[in-house]
């Protein structure tokens, strides 16, 4: 990110804040973002197909962006949203 420096010595500190999560059967759906003490960097969205065993990431993140709810409208559909707007859809082909 422009303006953020790390080194060796001076490395700077990023949180990874999750602020949402919906199960659906053995899938579930957790959203959120990664950000330093003064900036967001970037959504974070991710998905477990397995009770949580493993996990992967659905969708790209989306620099400057939070996400901060997520629903599955059925074992097939769900969604997250930001405060923006709504910046992930899928079925199960996406998922």
């Amino acid at each position: 990110m422009a303006g953020m420096a790390c080194t060796e010595d001076q490395p700077r500190a990023i949180y990874l804040e999750l602020s949402a999560v919906v199960r659906e059967g053995t899938k579930i759906l957790v959203a959120g973002d990664l950000h330093s003490g003064s900036a967001t960097l970037g959504s974070v969205l991710l998905l477990s197909d397995d009770s949580g065993a493993t996990w992967k990431e659905p969708a790209a993140r989306i620099r400057g962006n939070a996400l901060d709810q997520v629903q599955f409208y059925n074992a097939q559909t769900g969604w997250a949203a930001g405060k923006r707007s709504i910046l992930w859809h899928a079925t199960r082909s996406s998922f």
